[in-house]
């Protein structure tokens, strides 16, 4: 069947306009009619890809469809090479999954050549998976596929596209490459065929210029950026207001002067939070090297404590009972966690600081969740999307709204690490993510409360509106955030006076600056990519 939709469709590149010619929708051999809207830029976007041979990066803000470029390309590349295999490397299981099912919506090739591969698949079943036959188009994670080509289960040979989604995870906040990208960029470097594509995408590649020139140094692809200026993409972008609701709560300012009192008074660090963590960095970069003072070891120490610190008040931004579980965690980190942080926080949790702080963490109210259950009960229809930044953020407000009346499910990652807290949350599987996100898209729940799973990639065009808690300064966690809805409203609940608005101003500037290189990074990186 596929052999026969192929026959006398290699055509050369000069006649690709007249292959993907079309109107309303993209007309394709290898796409299903009427699936795939004709948007001039995305099309535009796929021609040079293909025309030019090169491997990029897509630089495109949230919501213009850079899925559909990858699927028009893949498409083509079945065309062009019938017996090829794609692979798709997606940051999570759930977007995986998404694609999978998109790819088996518009592709004219049998579903069964579609597959999710994951590291909830026994290894065995992910190499029989890898020698099917093609056409095939793999969908997969990043640490699942880094993981089979480090133990040589799994060779990327006879791959023609390798399409990689949310790119910007290949380079770490310290500017290295990140491990589970790196063993595939490098193993397929070497196993690739003659005319094979690299193609990777994102929203946010970077707040400046050098971590824009790092990404492109780790992937080795070029850097193509889709203008939201230009007239042909900007009445396809949706359209989000933000609006900042400021709550006063005296005890919750308390708790934030308590932790800085113990900063500076117990540990004796003057430095700021943000200097402390980004001094940190610095001194165990020095370490790995083997370059520390003995003075520099000791200010290493107190630094570990301050970050430890730091933790407590990013629960304190989320809600009372996420910052009373640190404060349980942070206890008995110090009577039984490691012996470079265990002296540091003896000594804080012996502190009359502290011992204030955890009897006022008693009296603190969830006032951000009381006011998120006000406006809900006003809009009886109204379906939204909670942002999170903890896992016990995520069960204690969902918990909290089911109490109010409130239809809500959550969304959350599969955990990591066996801890403490598992006990009581291990966090939701591949299968358990997928029945959320489709019950949700049904209209069971009013309400998704997501973590960090709902940053990136999956398409919850149903919610209206966004809430977000625990807001902290990553421009990157913003731009993200603000695709997963169809336009309308981001509410941000903060208290007033409170460090959290600090937060708000420097990832809104950070996102301001991130935009304004965007723009002028293509005759800029043109210049230094060629010198």
């Amino acid at each position: 069947m596929v052999k026969e939709m192929v026959k006398g469709l290699l055509a050369p590149p000069k006649q690709l306009v007249d292959v993907w010619k079309g109107t309303k929708h993209v007309k394709h051999p290898f796409l299903v009619p009427g699936k795939v809207l004709y948007r001039k830029f995305q099309l535009k976007t796929a021609r040079d890809i293909l025309s030019q041979k090169k491997d990029v990066y897509v630089i495109a803000k949230t919501g213009l469809g850079k899925t559909y470029i990858g699927l028009m390309v893949a498409a083509e590349t079945l065309a062009r090479f019938p017996n090829s295999k794609i692979v798709i490397v997606c940051p999570t299981v759930g977007i995986a999954v998404q694609t999978q099912s998109l790819y088996r919506e518009c592709l004219r090739i049998p579903p069964n050549k579609v597959l999710v591969v994951t590291g909830e698949d026994k290894p065995e079943k992910r190499v029989m998976i890898y020698r099917n036959r093609p056409p095939l188009v793999l969908c997969t994670t990043p640490q699942c596929l880094s993981n089979d080509i480090k133990s040589k289960r799994v060779t990327l040979r006879g791959v023609y596209l390798l399409i990689v989604d949310e790119v910007h995870h290949a380079t770490t906040n310290r500017n290295r490459p990140a491990k589970p990208y790196n063993p595939i960029f490098k193993h397929y470097n070497r196993v690739r065929p003659a005319n094979s594509l690299v193609i990777g995408f994102t929203a946010s590649p970077g707040p400046d210029k050098k971590k824009i020139l790092q990404l492109t140094k780790h992937t080795g692809l070029e850097p193509v950026l889709i203008d939201p200026e230009d007239p042909s993409v900007k009445k396809h972008i949706n359209k989000v207001t933000y609006r900042y609701i400021a709550i006063k709560d005296e005890k919750v300012l308390e708790a934030y002067r308590l932790i800085s009192q113990i900063k500076t008074n117990v540990l004796g660090v003057k430095m700021t939070f943000a200097r402390a963590e980004e001094r940190r960095r610095e001194l165990e970069t020095l370490k790995g090297k083997r370059q520390l003072s003995k003075q520099e070891e000791a200010l290493l120490r107190k630094l570990l404590s301050v970050c430890s610190l730091l933790h407590l008040r990013q629960g304190l931004m989320h809600d009372p009972y996420t910052f009373r579980t640190r404060l349980r965690s942070f206890e008995r980190a110090a009577k039984k966690g490691e012996k470079k942080t265990r002296i540091g926080r003896k000594k804080i949790i012996n502190s009359i600081e502290f011992k204030t702080l955890k009897e006022l963490s008693k009296q603190i109210k969830p006032k951000k969740f009381e006011l998120i259950a006000s406006e809900l009960k006003q809009n009886p229809s109204l379906r939204c999307i909670i942002f999170v930044n903890a896992r016990p953020a995520a069960r204690y407000l969902t918990n909290y709204l089911i109490k109010q009346g409130i239809k809500t499910a959550r969304l959350v990652g599969k955990s990591k690490v066996e801890t403490i807290s598992q006990k009581v949350d291990r966090g939701m599987n591949r299968f358990e993510q997928v029945r959320t996100i489709n019950s949700f898209r049904r209209g069971r729940f009013r309400v998704l409360v997501g973590t960090n799973v709902l940053n990136e990639g999956l398409s919850l065009q149903e919610a209206e509106r966004a809430y977000l808690i625990g807001f902290n300064s990553s421009e990157r966690e913003l731009i993200q955030r603000e695709g997963r809805i169809r336009g309308g409203e981001i509410i941000v609940p903060v208290i007033r006076n409170s460090p959290e608005i600090g937060a708000i101003v420097r990832a809104h500037r950070k996102r301001k600056a991130m935009l304004t290189i965007l723009r002028r990074q293509e005759r800029e990186l043109a210049d230094v990519l060629n010198s």
